[in-house]
């Protein structure tokens, strides 16, 4: 994923997966990742013994378009098993329905022939719920690739719009009105390179519910320290 819209990247449940790549050329590369993982059991209170499971599909491409452009693109399909609203004691409690189903693209594309770094990005996701079922996140990046040394730096902006059964609330960026579907707003990012693998990122986001006046308003400073 781009960004985590309908994923929080905090979130490791255990399971597998495997990515099958084919290289057609140096500057083309498909590849397929499937994956299964075990999301938890219910609360005793609800008195269910059921187990909750999610199946992904993901397929997609990562291509050069030029020696200074690149793209890249992905669809994946997530299939839930037992999974109610409001199951987990992580849930937002803003799905009004069961989701089984969800279904999301990524894309980003990227320029380098510039003084400075600069891509797009976006995202899409819609469930198989009746109503309030779709979301999408649009953003743009300037500054280095990727930053990872003393004086590299990156600045993001995106803006989401996320309905209320777009996706389990449970598996939301709980950075963004507290994990809760059925909201919209904006995130500025900035991360600056402190030392090699040191970074220090200052992270805002200006949400909104989509549903009444509630906004909410987010200043995180992040260091950050690779091995």
């Amino acid at each position: 994923n781009p960004k985590d819209l309908i994923w929080d990247s905090d979130i490791r449940p255990d399971g597998a997966a495997a990515t099958l790549t084919f290289k057609p050329s140096d500057d083309f590369t498909w590849f397929l990742t499937p994956g299964f993982f075990a999301l938890g059991e219910y609360r005793e209170s609800r008195g269910d013994e059921d187990f909750e499971t999610l199946m992904i599909l993901q397929g997609g491409l990562d291509a050069d378009i030029t020696e200074n452009a690149y793209v890249k693109f992905g669809a994946t399909a997530h299939i839930f098993n037992d999974v109610v609203a409001g199951g987990f004691a992580e849930s937002a409690g803003t799905n009004t329905t069961d989701i089984e189903n969800a279904y999301s693209v990524e894309a980003e594309f990227g320029l380098t022939a510039f003084p400075v770094f600069v891509g797009a990005l976006g995202q899409y996701v819609a469930s198989d719920a009746d109503e309030d079922e779709s979301g999408y996140l649009l953003g743009l990046k300037v500054g280095d690739k990727s930053v990872k040394a003393l004086g590299q730096w990156q600045l993001t902006y995106n803006y989401r719009s996320l309905e209320k059964n777009a996706f389990p609330d449970f598996l939301m960026d709980s950075d963004a009105f507290d994990g809760a579907t059925g909201v919209e707003g904006s995130e500025f990012e900035l991360v600056i390179g402190l030392a090699e693998n040191v970074t220090f990122g200052i992270d805002y986001y200006r949400m909104a519910d989509k549903n009444s006046d509630a906004e909410q308003n987010l200043l995180q400073l992040d260091l950050v320290l690779k091995f």
